[in-house]
């Protein structure tokens, strides 16, 4: 399997970009509708971790509905 360069460089911008965006849907989410304060989720580490998680579970999740949907696009290339 070949990989282009150009594609691989844009997916990485692409994910890097996702995951910035969640990442700040996460914190916005933490600090106005649940009312925790920067400092606490900052300055713990445990914290951190925790509030990254669901950041990278919406990443994998975009990944993996771009994998099922290019394995269906194909399946039904050479189908039809």
């Amino acid at each position: 399997m070949d990989i282009n360069m150009w594609k691989a460089i844009t997916g990485f911008i692409a994910s890097l970009t996702i995951l910035s965006l969640s990442e700040w849907l996460t914190v916005i989410i933490a600090v106005k509708i649940l009312g925790i304060s920067m400092d606490m989720i900052f300055s713990n580490s445990l914290y951190y971790t925790l509030f990254g998680i669901p950041s990278l579970l919406a990443l994998y999740l975009l990944a993996f509905l771009k994998f099922r949907y290019n394995l269906k696009k194909d399946f039904y290339k050479r189908a039809g």
